[in-house]
């Protein structure tokens, strides 16, 4: 079959396999390998197939050198050398009869095979005892050290790990920059972890598992391979070794055989205490330096974990639900993300949809200190809202009554570049504006009048201290505007009928966020109109002055909302 497979290459216009061998060896004649040089500096694909050859035969240089040279003993003492006893044997032989001779040869003949054949026999089954014995322990350290250098040659991440005792189950995060902070319940389980010399930091790794292992004075390894039964293509590789010296009796670490990542791991100590040490694969990035714990009695601290079988499961509350957006406006993420916020039972869901990377880290950093808090991410692509209420359109064309509205207000202001300026100024304050209403609006509308009422007084001083945080702003940006677009606004506006600006209507706070709401929008929209030419619902010469109009309702409205969020308070 093989040479088969030759000449069918070999007639495809390409070396075979075993030329290429034969010429990485240097054995083929020197017109041979000049030709073979030649197909090779046009070929990618042969060169290609040569790399590989080489690397995997000094793949097997480097295990027989590596492994095999520190693992196998030197032999007991040299070999026997046949022929010199043979040469000693001629020597007598010569004079003596032929027939004595001829019956002496047989019968050293004889017992030279005899005890060649018992001799082999011996060391084939000393030899299968041995590496009954000793072969695990290759094989352990040789995955361990392959494990150990996979993990070194990627991107150190951080982990999450959760660490499970007879007494307490809880989850930690490994790789963070910050430590996590001191707690009485793990002290225990971390004194065990120094007394066996088993690194605490970082207990679920081939490192920690292999220094461990390497500083021993007796050991024994086991060594199995499994397949997952619900995915059958994952196989498994689980080291256990055994010592009787240490605090640590038995370790056992999983890997995975794909990329040789630990997935468990089991240690038993002496004092017959069994830790179970389990990584958590899900998409969500633990939080830096978090910590936190399961205890029987309250099964719902962690969010990863289920509540045991008959343990009370306490729900989430609207406490806990306002410490989330607490926690959210503490990194600004409740401005105008893509965080869908659910109370649901036992727990707080917080989902993120199109969230990147850097800030999925911000938010664990933000929420998995909480209780009965479950934070995912969804990888579509949701636009701002604001980007959604104004429609903005890059590729859209001013219209001619746009342009000139834009350059009186140009003129008004000094120049193009000054009114480059003052737009950019404005459209930001205007987005900030509005991300704050979009957040206030939300909470108006998860916390009703009838939901309120019903609230203890920890939930409304929460609730409160949101509502001031986002109507401070608001005020701000409203005043913001006022100042930069006002003296132009005045000079291009036709003149406008003099009005008390539009104070809000008495009720409720939730009442009073959607009039205002209303407003900021009618602002952000004409804005959008006049600097951004974005598509209006306004003639061009009627919107400088509807844009003062609303201007001046809106810094009139913010005024009050943000007096009304004070008092609260």
């Amino acid at each position: 079959m093989s040479s088969v497979n030759d000449r069918s290459k070999y007639t495809s216009g390409h070396p075979s396999d075993g030329e290429w061998l034969r010429f990485a060896d240097g054995e083929i004649t020197a017109r041979e390998e000049k030709k073979m040089r030649a197909h090779l500096a046009a070929c990618w694909q042969c060169r290609s197939a040569l790399e590989e050859t080489q690397r995997a035969v000094n793949e097997c240089v480097q295990y027989r050198e590596v492994v095999l040279k520190e693992a196998y003993p030197a032999p007991p003492q040299p070999w026997f050398d046949i022929y010199r006893e043979f040469d000693r044997i001629e020597e007598q032989a010569a004079a003596r009869s032929w027939f004595a001779r001829f019956s002496d040869w047989m019968a050293a003949a004889w017992t030279i095979r005899r005890t060649s054949y018992a001799a082999i026999a011996t060391t084939l089954i000393a030899l299968l005892v041995w590496q009954s014995w000793q072969l695990p322990a290759v094989q352990a350290a040789s995955l361990l050290r392959r494990a150990v250098a996979s993990a070194e040659s990627k991107p150190a991440k951080v982990r999450r790990v959760r660490i499970k005792t007879k007494s307490a189950t809880l989850t930690r995060v490994i790789g963070a920059r910050l430590q996590p902070a001191q707690n009485k319940e793990l002290e225990p389980i971390e004194a065990l972890f120094r007394q066996a010399n088993y690194d605490w930091d970082d207990p679920l790794s081939a490192r920690t598992f292999q220094r461990w292992r390497s500083q021993l004075p007796s050991r024994h390894d086991e060594l199995t391979s499994t397949l997952d039964a619900a995915v059958p293509e994952n196989r498994y590789h689980r080291i256990r070794t055994t010592t009787d010296s240490g605090e640590l009796l038995a370790a056992s670490l999983t890997l995975r055989a794909s990329d040789l990542e630990p997935t468990s791991g089991l240690l038993e100590f002496r004092n017959h205490e069994l830790i179970e040490i389990q990584a958590v694969e899900t998409e969500q990035q633990p939080a830096l330096g978090s910590t936190s714990i399961v205890n029987p009695a309250d099964a719902m601290r962690s969010n990863a974990l289920p509540a045991a079988p008959g343990a009370l499961v306490q729900p989430a509350t609207l406490q806990d639900e306002l410490l989330v957006f607490k926690a959210l406006r503490g990194i600004g993420a409740d401005l105008d993300q893509p965080l869908e916020v659910t109370l649901n039972g036992a727990t707080v869901d917080v989902t993120g949809i199109g969230v990147p990377a850097e800030r999925r880290q911000e938010l664990h950093a933000a929420l998995d200190s909480l209780p009965r808090v479950h934070l995912q991410f969804n990888d579509a692509v949701a636009p701002s809202t604001a980007q959604q209420e104004r429609h903005l359109s890059n590729s859209s064309n001013p219209t001619p009554e746009i342009e000139q509205l834009q350059g009186r207000l140009e003129a008004a202001l000094g120049g193009r570049s000054a009114f480059m300026s003052v737009a950019d100024r404005a459209l930001a304050s205007s987005d900030d504006l509005m991300a704050r209403m979009h957040a206030l609006r939300r909470l108006a509308e998860r916390y009703p009048t009838n939901i309120e009422s019903g609230m203890t007084g920890e939930e409304r001083v929460l609730l409160a201290a949101l509502r001031h945080d986002h109507a401070a702003a608001v005020l701000a940006q409203a005043a913001t505007l006022q100042k930069i677009l006002g003296p132009a606004l005045r000079k291009v506006a036709p003149k406008v009928d003099a009005r008390s600006p539009a104070a809000l209507a008495g009720g409720s706070w939730q009442s009073a966020t959607e009039q205002l709401f209303n407003t900021s929008r009618q602002v952000d929209l004409l804005l959008a109109g006049t600097l951004a030419a974005t598509p209006a619902a306004r003639p061009a010469e009627m919107i400088p002055g509807d844009l003062l109009v609303r201007l001046a309702d809106l810094l009139v409205q913010a005024e009050s909302y943000e007096k009304m969020a004070r008092e609260v308070q």
